[in-house]
């Protein structure tokens, strides 16, 4: 593992999740918000088999009336709520894959440019799900590219429960599948015959298909109603034409992530 030049590196299928932290109180105010930082193992790019130390940052607070939550590379925006749905925008940056990559295969390959992917988002959201104080929500996201990277576009389905407080411990498990279009997919893990000759892979076309499922654990520890410790542990599988790209067989398909950072409400 090594610490790359960039500050971030693409971290796609294991994207942070904020996880619910009410710390010791009962409620929360609307201008209060939180902020999570530490250091992250994750893959360097979709099908690698190594990995990048890399910044872990969450945040959630108020602009005005509108929620803004940041987790990693994703923002949300929430611009509606109705009962228990929340209706709002979203963005996911994407640092692309470029030769500065321990795989030599896939270093020789041509360089994907960053990408900054736009779209919406609905999710939902039931308190006392099972029992006391936990809560369960769904969320569907859906992201285009916002330049001309992949054109293409991707839909995201999130499951996430949060079992109740128990001081001083808080866990939520998260459950989260990904589906891209042929664009996107061709783009990432697709091989044209130029990077064939320059990779020695295999050409390759990718098409529509499901990219990945991941289950995630979050863990928060917190010392007092301000502070706390953050422990985050990923585990995905690229899945259908993602798993079978020779650019994936010259990595790996399981893909892992594991942070750990300091909480901190405001």
């Amino acid at each position: 593992m090594k610490i790359k030049k960039k500050i971030f590196r693409n971290i796609h299928a294991v994207a942070i999740a904020a996880l619910p932290l009410t710390c010791y109180a009962q409620s929360e105010k609307q201008n209060s918000g939180f902020i999570i930082v530490g250091p992250a193992a994750s893959p360097e790019y979709m099908g690698s088999d190594h990995y990048s130390l890399v910044p872990m940052i969450v945040s959630e607070f108020w602009l005005g009336s509108v929620e803004v939550e940041i987790e990693g590379l994703t923002t949300r925006a929430g611009l509606y709520k109705h009962h228990a749905w929340t209706f709002g925008l979203t963005t996911e940056f994407d640092f692309g894959r470029d030769e500065d990559i321990d795989n030599a295969i896939v270093a020789r390959m041509t360089e994907i440019d960053p990408a900054v992917n736009v779209g919406l988002y609905a999710a939902y959201e039931r308190d006392s799900f099972l029992q006391n104080d936990d809560s369960l929500e769904f969320r569907i996201s859906g992201f285009a590219d916002g330049g001309n990277t992949h054109e293409g576009a991707y839909t995201t389905l999130g499951l996430a429960y949060t079992l109740p407080m128990v001081i001083p411990w808080r866990f939520q498990f998260e459950l989260e599948t990904t589906y891209a279009n042929k664009n996107y997919m061709s783009t990432y893990f697709g091989i044209n015959n130029i990077d064939s000759t320059l990779s020695g892979l295999a050409a390759y076309e990718a098409g529509s298909s499901l990219r990945d499922i991941t289950f995630s654990t979050n863990i928060g520890l917190f010392f007092n109603p301000t502070y706390g410790v953050f422990m985050r542990l990923s585990a995905a599988k690229l899945l259908g034409d993602a798993t079978d790209s020779p650019i994936t067989n010259a990595g790996n398909s399981e893909q892992y992530f594991a942070g750990l950072a300091a909480y901190c409400r405001f």
